[in-house]
């Protein structure tokens, strides 16, 4: 069975979609893919009500091409779809800690591997009742784990973080178990997903340099690449992260201006190394026969494309140029 799982992976129809004239027009464009089938057929009036559609329409793309795999490739793939509960479930939190936002408006769209009573994290009056409703699944225990940070800062940070270091520190146990070659590939493209979120966070920090009670090293999920590695080792200093930036990206364009941002330096190797991942994707399904490493890539290229086009919408609710839009997308070779 053959599943399309990437539909908008040309620049062309990345370009038309930035380009439509509203988030209305926007969203006929995208009902035209492959995504269509997923997507309700109305015109949004919040950008959040077509973030949450397509987080669910991409997560039953992936469901779509997993559901016939059997044993250890299953298990994998599994805790890989799992993912989008997680972000489900980060959204339900940050609404809840809001407490004022409209959640029949935000709320999370269905369910992908595990049933997460939404409902009663709404209702909750305390992180502790909100640990009790997630009792039974993967999510209770890392909560809990960052409660009591919780009640000293009221902050949801170190609650997401303590979810990210959790998943991923179970994916790549999961990933390990495999053994010899399907290993060794799964590794290299979870590695790369890691240094987007690693990079991410340490962006949230350095805009938010007044975030209670979180350091640079707080904000790092282990991860195997030699890059994750090299951030870690920077430990809480911003001067040895400033240092490792430039390096970076001086490795990557020797002829880079050294007077840009630190942050700027950030995002144009989040950018690289997004590119480095999808390219490293791809490759796998020129290899014959298929391997495990094929399920890690078909996610990886799911999240990507999820990420670019809620980057679209968003940029276009902001009222952001087409251009300037485009400039925020990953791997648009």
């Amino acid at each position: 069975e053959q599943v399309i799982l990437v539909d908008l992976d040309r620049a062309a129809e990345f370009e038309a979609l930035a380009r439509a004239p509203t988030l209305g027009a926007a969203w006929s464009f995208m009902r035209k893919t492959a995504f269509g089938a997923s997507l309700p057929d109305v015109n949004w009036e919040h950008v959040h009500d077509a973030e949450q559609h397509i987080r669910h329409a991409t997560a039953l793309q992936f469901h779509r091409a997993i559901r016939r795999l059997r044993g250890r490739p299953a298990t994998v793939a599994t805790l890989l779809l799992s993912r989008w509960d997680l972000d489900n479930l980060q959204i339900a939190l940050r609404t809840w800690r809001g407490r004022d936002v409209d959640q029949s408006r935000n709320g999370p769209v269905g369910h992908c591997a595990y049933k997460i009573p939404f409902d009663r994290i709404g209702n909750a009056q305390s992180i502790a009742e909100i640990v009790a409703a997630l009792e039974g699944t993967p999510y209770a225990a890392p909560i809990a784990a960052a409660s009591t940070e919780y009640e000293k800062n009221h902050s949801m940070f170190a609650i997401e973080l303590s979810l990210e270091k959790d998943f991923y520190a179970r994916l790549i146990d999961a990933t390990t178990a495999l053994g010899g070659a399907d290993a060794r590939d799964g590794m290299a493209i979870l590695g790369a997903e890691i240094d987007l979120l690693n990079l991410a966070w340490i962006g949230r920090i350095l805009r938010a340099p007044q975030a209670p009670g979180l350091e640079i090293s707080d904000a790092l999920i282990p991860g195997p690449s030699r890059f994750s590695r090299t951030l870690a080792a920077c430990g809480e200093s911003r001067e040895q992260l400033s240092q490792a930036s430039k390096d970076y990206v001086l490795r990557l364009a020797p002829h880079h201006d050294d007077t840009t941002s630190e942050f700027q330096r950030l995002t144009l190797i989040e950018h690289a190394v997004a590119d480095a991942a999808e390219e490293l994707a791809r490759r796998q399904f020129e290899r014959f026969p298929f391997g495990i490493a094929c399920i890690y890539a078909l996610y990886l290229l799911a999240r990507l494309e999820m990420k670019n086009l809620i980057s679209v919408f968003n940029g276009k609710a902001a009222g952001m140029r087409d251009s300037d839009i485009l400039k925020r997308l990953y791997a648009m070779g």
